[in-house]
């Protein structure tokens, strides 16, 4: 948890989906941008991390992260059982969507996480 924390992203909710299966899923800001000549949006992200017990020991990590525009995440078809937007809460309707929501910031995290996991290990 903390390597997302030292990115600005905050712990925002914890399921247990079965018996040695954990989601944490994470959620923050990465900036504001001007709308308009008056109004700004926050622009930012979501990271869901599963944890999963390996039958025989070790544990299997999946992250997997995607953009927010004003606090609702960005949903495709390819978001799968696992990963769906909070019902209601998802960018659908929404006309202008800034083009710098891509997942590059998101995908950069990641790996970012990944090797600073990497070389905590012993």
């Amino acid at each position: 948890m903390d390597l997302m924390s030292r990115r600005g992203m905050n712990l925002v909710d914890r399921k247990e989906l079965e018996p040695g299966k954990v989601m944490l899923k994470f959620k923050g800001d990465r900036e504001t941008m001007k709308v308009g000549e008056s109004s700004s949006a926050q622009v930012g992200s979501v990271f869901f991390a599963l944890f999963q017990t390996r039958e025989g020991g070790g544990t299997t990590f999946t992250l997997f992260g995607k953009p927010t525009y004003m606090g609702r995440e960005v949903c495709t078809d390819h978001d799968g059982t696992l990963f769906q937007c909070e019902e209601g809460k998802d960018l659908k309707g929404f006309l202008q969507v800034p083009p710098n929501m891509t997942g590059r910031a998101e995908s950069e995290t990641i790996r970012g996480v990944i090797s600073e996991f990497a070389m905590e290990q012993p």
